[in-house]
């Protein structure tokens, strides 16, 4: 029985209740195909990914150059001498992903491809049942990898997305909400502009379910067979 509080100990930036999550969808879409991660540092998502792959008798890619992203470089805020090889002059983070795989027992389930995403992209061939993104985080570097795997996802499969793709709501369509900002003696307050944020999500669907009995359960609201009426 793995213990999966030991892979809070791997360098990365994934929470436990995340990691956990993303196992769970990767058990079920496994079932459909091997897995593909784009993006994995020092092995914490993929260790999860694979654990999930393991247990379904199914394998899982990963994808990266292993040189780190910009906050990794030499005198960048994320900077780590433990991942710097000073042969190379460069941020080297294959070895200490081989060591953290070897430590879960998954050199059988997880495959590493030391390349870009779009390298690869351009000669695969094998249909995928998952793809998780969570390379470079730049937006043209995010779009391009959704463009280069999408079309190797087989029917029913999973790519993960972002915001991007759903329809938010505008200023005029907004409910009347009153915020309240309380004073704060022990510390400078941060963060002002949110507090009015998540309110919106229950009093948009409460109005809809005032106006039409139609009480919504899931986000996003569009996808209750809503139309969205134009201004």
């Amino acid at each position: 029985m793995i213990n999966l509080s030991k892979i809070e100990e791997i360098k990365g930036f994934m929470p436990n209740h995340e990691g956990e999550a993303l196992m769970s969808w990767a058990k079920t879409f496994s079932k459909i195909g091997p897995l593909l991660e784009i993006g994995s540092f020092c092995g914490k998502s993929s260790i999860y990914l694979g654990l999930a792959a393991k247990e379904k008798n199914q394998v899982v890619f990963t994808i990266d150059h292993h040189k780190g992203s910009e906050e990794h470089q030499l005198n960048e805020e994320y900077f780590d001498p433990e991942i710097y090889d000073e042969s190379l002059n460069s941020v080297n983070t294959f070895p200490l992903f081989l060591k953290n795989i070897r430590i879960f027992d998954l050199e059988d389930s997880v495959i590493p491809i030391v390349s870009s995403s779009a390298s690869v992209a351009k000669g695969w061939n094998k249909n995928l049942g998952m793809v998780f993104i969570d390379g470079s985080h730049s937006l043209e570097s995010a779009t391009l990898d959704y463009e280069s795997w999408g079309s190797h996802i087989k029917n029913g499969g999973a790519a993960d997305s972002n915001f991007d793709t759903v329809r938010m709501l505008r200023i005029a369509e907004a409910p009347i909400v009153n915020v309240r900002v309380l004073e704060w003696d022990s510390a400078s307050p941060g963060g002002m502009g949110e507090p009015a944020l998540p309110s919106i999500a229950p009093a948009l669907t409460d109005a809809i379910y005032q106006a039409t009995g139609q009480r919504i359960r899931s986000l996003p609201v569009v996808d209750n067979g809503l139309e969205v009426a134009s201004a």
